[in-house]
């Protein structure tokens, strides 16, 4: 063969490759997804609260500086008002972090495990009674 010369190739029925799909590896066991779940939900409450209050104190320091340039004495004067400004702008800032919080807790698993924990106490309610 020469090289010029083109080796061609007839294909007569369809060239299937077949991979059998890797399964991912699991990041916990099966019982700790609760746990697993919950300290998120925490730790991004965490993350939230003190961004909320690194913004709070940046309010502060921004208004405070501005009244020390603005008057003599200002940034004592205007200490209560400041304050206050700070305050509502971390308040403003971790709004979110309750219902972040009781959505982390509220599971398809715990709802399930009250039920049955209220169905057993309705149950024994119910002996109780029937013993008078």
């Amino acid at each position: 063969m020469t090289q010029h010369e083109q080796v061609t190739t007839v294909i007569t029925r369809p060239v299937v490759i077949s991979a059998r799909p890797r399964r991912r590896r699991a990041r916990h066991s099966q019982g700790m997804r609760d746990v697993d779940r919950v300290s998120r939900g925490l730790d991004h409450a965490t993350y939230q609260m003190v961004n909320a209050i690194a913004e709070g104190m940046r309010t502060y320091l921004q208004d405070r500086d501005k009244s020390a340039r603005r008057k003599r004495n200002g940034a004592l004067v205007d200490l209560p008002i400041n304050l206050a400004e700070a305050l509502g702008t971390t308040l403003s800032e971790a709004r979110h972090i309750p219902r972040d919080l009781a959505r982390t807790v509220d599971t398809s698993r715990r709802r399930r495990n009250t039920r049955r924990v209220l169905r057993a106490i309705a149950r024994m309610d119910q002996r109780v009674v029937g013993m008078r």
